[in-house]
């Protein structure tokens, strides 16, 4: 009789030992952080034929590895499932089956933009996208698994910060060695200068390597105060700081901007007891270079458009020095917390922010005849707003309106806005901006032009309900998955001045689904 339960028991035992090493393949797999590790190390070095396909040769990147690790992950499933059925388990756990909002929210976003691709008048273009920027329905469909992919299987590991860490590094080095002038790779031979000053590193265009730091400071930022081995703490404090003299060599108001959020957001999303002097390090290590990258730009032999932002910063730079060295006496006479200070961070962001949009109402509607000289394209609302964002943001919101019922419901297609303003706004729009857009330079604007109200709102849910997780993650301090909670926010407030493309865009959506941790499939 003990025998015979023996016999029953092993049985059972080699079952459990099975499923671990077959059923957990899929559960457990590590083909998912293999993919995560070549998307952030591999994917924003990746080039082909310079700057000429910068943005082509990601894309058909994309494409192959996205192929890949789908058929890789299909056949993890397979060996999942007959796995189960070797074990005679129920295929599907009840407890599995639960359906989210964030769940509908995803599935819903791809269903809306299929319908409308498919629907689109722009059959040329809707599925590779009309700009230039790669960004039609094949990468919805690419987002898409990615997000599936990773929100449900990848486990987060050092490893692939580690790859983005250097990936990041390298493209900095590039950067600011091309801000420079110095162009080490040859990518600027058989350009010409005034294409020379809009593209940096392996990113390409000023705006889109401006935006890639948005993803990469705040990240390293964040392992950097949570460090406590002293030489990894020095490895990211260098990364942290090379990234953030890189980001001005594009010469871009935007820069300014990543680098003042970063600070703030880390602030609020950092749970680590660490003296504010050790976040501020970075920023102090980065002044002098900055200054003499913007002098280096002045003098070289084609120079870039110097931010105006830049020119204050020669004139203040020396405040910072000083500033920072009495925070450091104070410090050392008591210790001045991170950790503490995330109230007063989220008071000064929402404060700033809500300055800005005061000030904006103001100069717009009410001091509409005061000369505000060059900081008219920021603080005043009109056509030349934001380099002509508000004459397209302006444009776009007049053409949704005129749209049919079905056409305000799903839009004009993915990424298909460029051949509709070409054959709607053309002679309007070389008049008042002497160029042709191509692309809303709002994200949200974009969606909802191309996939309607309902792609936007599928969209908008989607995010929504994966920051809800994740900040409710943070509070309950489930898990370190908050680590990425201040690059996807500070991506997503500058998708309002943005473009959706193939460089970043991915990046972000793995970020995203990082945080969502499985809640998308459970």
């Amino acid at each position: 009789m003990s025998s015979r339960l023996k016999g029953k028991n092993s049985t059972k035992n080699n079952n459990k030992k099975n499923k671990g090493n077959v059923s957990n393949i899929f559960e457990e797999n590590f083909f998912s952080g293999i993919f995560v590790c070549i998307m952030f190390t591999i994917y924003p070095l990746f080039f082909h034929n310079k700057f000429f396909d910068i943005v082509s040769c990601k894309y058909e990147f994309l494409k192959i590895i996205i192929i890949i690790i789908s058929v890789i992950e299909a056949l993890c499933f397979s060996l999942y499932l007959m796995d189960r059925i070797m074990a005679k388990e129920k295929l599907i756990k009840k407890e599995k089956i639960r359906i989210t909002p964030l769940y509908i929210f995803v599935f819903s976003w791809f269903a809306i933009n299929l319908i409308s691709a498919l629907l689109s008048e722009y059959k040329d273009y809707v599925m590779d996208g009309a700009a230039g920027r790669s960004a039609g329905f094949k990468s919805v469909l690419c987002y898409f698994i990615i997000f599936i992919i990773v929100s449900k299987l990848y486990k987060d590991s050092d490893i692939a910060f580690y790859g983005f860490l250097i990936s990041s590094v390298l493209i900095s080095i590039l950067g600011i060695l091309n801000g420079m002038n110095i162009d080490p790779l040859g990518f600027f031979k058989g350009l010409d200068a005034r294409q020379i000053i809009i593209y940096l590193s392996t990113l390409g265009n000023m705006d889109i390597y401006t935006l890639y730091f948005s993803l990469s400071i705040p990240l390293i930022l964040m392992h950097y105060l949570k460090e406590k081995d002293i030489r990894k703490k020095i490895l990211y404090l260098l990364g942290a700081s090379i990234n953030i003299i890189a980001i001005t060599a594009g010469q871009c108001d935007m820069a300014y901007i990543i680098i003042v959020f970063s600070l703030f957001l880390v602030m609020i999303f950092n749970k680590e007891e660490e003296s504010i002097v050790i976040l501020l390090l970075p920023y102090f290590l980065s002044v002098l270079p900055i200054y003499m990258l913007a002098k280096a730009n002045i003098n070289a032999d084609i120079t870039r458009n110097v931010s105006k932002i830049t020119y204050g910063y020669f004139k203040i730079y020396p405040v910072f020095i000083v500033l920072f060295l009495i925070l450091l006496f104070i410090n050392s006479k008591k210790k001045i917390y991170v950790n503490k200070l995330k109230k007063s961070a989220f008071i000064f962001l929402v404060s700033g922010l809500s300055l800005y949009f005061i000030l904006l109402i103001l100069f717009t509607f009410i001091l509409k005849d005061v000369d505000l000289s060059g900081f008219s394209t920021f603080l005043r609302f009109n056509n030349e707003f934001g380099s002509y964002r508000g004459f397209i943001w302006k444009k776009v919101i007049e053409e949704y309106l005129s749209f049919n019922f079905i056409g305000k419901l799903i839009g004009i297609g993915p990424d298909t806005l460029y051949p509709y303003l070409m054959e709607n706004c053309a002679e309007e729009m070389m008049q008042v901006t002497k160029t042709y857009y191509d692309n809303a330079h709002n994200e949200l604007l974009q969606y909802l032009i191309t996939t309607g109200i309902l792609g936007l709102v599928s969209y908008v849910g989607l995010v929504f309900f994966v920051l809800k997780n994740g900040i409710k993650a943070w509070l309950e301090n489930k898990n370190t998955k908050y680590i990425y909670l201040p690059s996807v926010i500070l991506y997503l407030l500058l998708t309002f001045i943005n473009i959706n493309q193939v460089v970043t865009t991915p990046l972000f959506i793995i970020m995203l689904a990082i945080v969502a941790d499985k809640q998308v499939c459970e």
